[in-house]
């Protein structure tokens, strides 16, 4: 019992420890100047999965937008993961799907988001958007309240040649002062 709860603790920790460090590289990149330089061979079919990985994103928020659960729990791999807030990371179709119908299922929720940026890490296997998310939700007065924030998703290829969610996270926007939460 022990040993299991050290594992999930120790696979928490490094789920952390992975999105804190791929948040300040993302932040560090465009603060000191650096982009990523593809060789010459690889350049063109950089950018043209970088633009798919964009229109793969959109294509998420659409589904998510029409579908709800099940549109959000589509787009990820199968050991796909997400971390919200300070909460644990959340991993496969199963947990997310148990994760997310909670809030999808409120009156008045919606959840947008738009690519601002992409990339590719590793040509032909793995990706990034980035972005900015609207999220809606009704308080407990019914007053609605709309939070936005940033986005970041990684995109990992499948097997079958399908992108699909590998891990994905967001931090609303600090509460300006006097704002509702």
């Amino acid at each position: 019992m022990l040993l299991t709860m050290m594992k999930h603790h120790t696979r928490a920790i490094g789920f952390y420890l992975v999105s804190t460090l791929i948040g300040v590289w993302i932040a560090l990149i465009p603060a000191c100047g650096a982009k990523f330089t593809p060789t010459t061979s690889t350049e063109t079919r950089a950018e043209s999965d970088s633009a798919f990985l964009e229109q793969l994103d959109l294509a998420f928020c659409r589904e998510t937008t029409q579908k709800g659960v099940s549109g959000w729990v589509a787009y990820f791999a199968p050991n796909g993961a997400m971390v919200s807030g300070d909460n644990p990371p959340v991993v496969g179709h199963d947990a997310i799907r148990e994760a997310m119908t909670p809030l999808f299922e409120k009156q008045g929720f919606s959840l947008t988001w738009q690519p601002t940026g992409s990339g590719i890490w590793i040509p032909d296997r793995l990706g990034y958007t980035v972005g900015r998310f609207v999220r809606i939700s009704m308080d407990s007065d019914g007053r609605m309240i709309e939070r936005q924030g940033t986005y970041l998703t990684i995109w990992n290829k499948q097997k079958d040649s399908t992108w699909k969610i590998l891990f994905d996270t967001g931090e609303p926007d600090a509460l300006q002062k006097g704002a509702a939460r």
